[in-house]
């Protein structure tokens, strides 16, 4: 089990003051009316990193969001899901379709890595990649990810780092990865049960990374 960026990162994080991006001008969303009560192995997603230690590009693209199966009797077929990444100001940046035939297998059946799927930006330095370079903008530090069903009519889950986002939100928005952090290869992830509340900041801690792994 990784170690939570506690120690090192506490000072930064603490004098992190939440990063809100501007919400004038940004259509409201009704995406998050759509969610429900949150169900125990449906699909969510699991980790997102938007900075890293290093790559191509530098640490600010040095990026991935994964997508995990926490059933532990249930295969997941996510093809056609949609990953929306959304910037500051809850506007959409990229959709990213998941390609026909992606099936996750039940959590503790089979290899790990067959209940997770990543998906990582050109800048990207490590671990297990699905689908490499399917990220192709900078996912902002207050931005979000969403995941939606095919069709894109229902959000099935969410993550935001700024409480503007609200397309991506559930519940209170996590704290914005910082520079201070990139060498700790820093990402958010829930649970090793990938346990979901509907609530971002209950649902994620800043951890070391673990893409296609349990966190």
């Amino acid at each position: 089990m990784r170690r939570v960026l506690a120690g090192l990162g506490i000072a930064a994080l603490a004098a992190l003051s939440l990063i809100s991006g501007p919400s004038a001008g940004a259509a409201p969303s009704t995406d998050k009316d759509t969610v429900g009560p949150a169900a125990f192995g449906q699909p969510v997603i699991n980790e997102v990193a938007t900075r890293g230690p290093g790559g191509d590009l530098g640490a600010a693209f040095d990026q991935f969001i994964e997508i995990a199966n926490p059933s532990q009797t249930t295969f997941a077929d996510i093809s056609g899901f949609q990953l929306r990444v959304y910037g500051c100001a809850n506007q959409l940046l990229q959709t990213i379709v998941v390609p026909q035939g992606t099936v996750l297998q039940p959590f503790g059946v089979g290899s790990l890595e067959s209940s997770y799927w990543v998906v990582s930006s050109v800048g990207y330095t490590g671990g297990l990649t699905n689908q490499p370079n399917a990220i192709t903008v900078d996912v902002p530090d207050c931005g979000g990810v969403a995941l939606f069903n095919p069709g894109g009519a229902s959000r099935i889950d969410g993550v935001a780092f700024s409480s503007s986002v609200t397309a991506a939100l559930e519940g209170t928005p996590l704290i914005p990865q910082t520079s201070t952090l990139d060498v700790l290869a820093p990402a958010y992830g829930r649970d090793i049960m990938s346990r979901d509340m509907n609530n971002n900041s209950l649902d994620f801690k800043l951890l070391v990374r673990s893409p296609g792994l349990p966190n």
